[in-house]
């Protein structure tokens, strides 16, 4: 008999980074583009139906921005211009990768502004997305550079947008084939200041490729843990000079008995050499504890050690599976804590 946690449909929706990633980032996934630092999201949802604008405008398909951007048409309103682009290339679809993954280039952009780092859909005050309500068509990822002109009252927004290739496009995480800002939490998402209504302003937000692969980890025979064994996990890439770019979590996990747990790790980062950084919070009282943020990992945390930035990432969309042992417990200072979750409910046995 082998035990394999997994988190059901109804689990994901409502814990953060259930199989996919993080705790703190509009679109559920800390990623990083090629130029900027990581660490990590939550979960958003989109609603079924297609979004429109606040303000009744729709995005322009007349590709690139203009050099400038017009006021808005009620003289209350502030206007801005996304100026919305592809900010790297992507490797082909496969046809083997469109069977397994269901990614083929076309999907749904979403364009919206936030006054708040958004966590979720209804963060949004200002939102649109192509293929809009009246086009019928598909967007393809390739069709970018778009521009949405949307109109708020003046203040200052966060500005996002994501492109989601595979169905259903109102999925509470972000998949292989997505395309994403590359941020790591929503706070790093570009902020446009829109005090004055009587001037609109263009902005450029480039999107990256979200690719992954799955890491499986698994308790060290030497190991043995310090409360239950179970508890949330999070798997993170980190590139030479300690900057994380990838990440994947689940919010349930366990490796006693024997048990593994599958992470996917996704990232918007460029094919290159890194190292993989596995921890099971065993004493977080669940995914939302603040001790995952901490910049140190929290006494009894079973983790791997740290070694040099020997892997590499593959060019194309699903890299290989990867294996990661558990191989040391954060010790506590004085005497062990109580675990304040003595077992994990998200798993299967079969």
């Amino acid at each position: 008999m082998s035990v394999r946690f997994v988190c059901s449909a109804a689990v994901a929706l409502a814990l953060s980074g259930c199989g996919s990633a993080s705790f703190d980032s509009f679109g559920g996934l800390p990623m990083t583009n090629p130029d900027d630092a990581a660490p990590s999201g939550d979960d958003v949802a989109l609603p079924d139906a297609p979004l429109t604008i606040d303000s009744g405008a729709q995005p322009s398909d007349t590709g690139p921005a203009p050099i400038g951007c017009g006021r808005a048409s009620d003289a209350a309103l502030a206007n801005v211009c996304v100026h919305v682009t592809k900010g790297a290339d992507a490797p082909p679809i496969t046809a083997a990768e469109t069977a397994s993954l269901g990614i083929d280039a076309n999907g749904t952009l979403l364009i919206g502004l936030a006054t708040t780092p958004p966590r979720k859909a209804s963060d949004l005050v200002a939102v649109t997305t192509l293929p809009t309500v009246s086009s019928g068509a598909k967007f393809g990822i390739g069709d970018l550079p778009k521009v949405a002109e949307l109109s708020v009252p003046p203040g200052k927004y966060y500005v996002v947008a994501l492109f989601r290739d595979a169905p259903p496009y109102d999925r509470a995480d972000l998949m292989i084939g997505d395309w994403s800002p590359g941020v790591v939490d929503a706070k790093g998402l570009p902020q446009v200041d829109l005090s004055d209504p009587t001037v609109g302003v263009a902005i450029e937000l480039p999107l990256y490729p979200v690719r992954g692969f799955d890491a499986t980890l698994r308790l060290d025979a030497a190991v043995k843990p310090l409360g239950s064994g179970m508890g949330p996990a999070r798997v993170q890439m980190v590139a030479p000079g300690g900057r994380v770019t990838g990440q994947g979590t689940l919010a349930c996990a366990g490796v006693v008995a024997g048990a593994t747990a599958t992470v996917r790790v996704l990232t918007t980062a460029a094919p290159g050499p890194f190292t993989l950084q596995g921890a099971l919070f065993d004493f977080a009282a669940g995914p939302d504890d603040p001790s995952l943020d901490a910049a140190t990992l929290p006494p009894g945390t079973l983790a791997s050690t740290t070694t040099a930035a020997t892997d590499t990432l593959e060019a194309g969309w699903l890299g290989v599976p990867r294996t990661i042992a558990l191989d040391r417990v954060v010790p506590f200072t004085g005497a062990i804590a109580a675990d304040p979750t003595t077992a994990c409910y998200g798993f299967s046995i079969k």
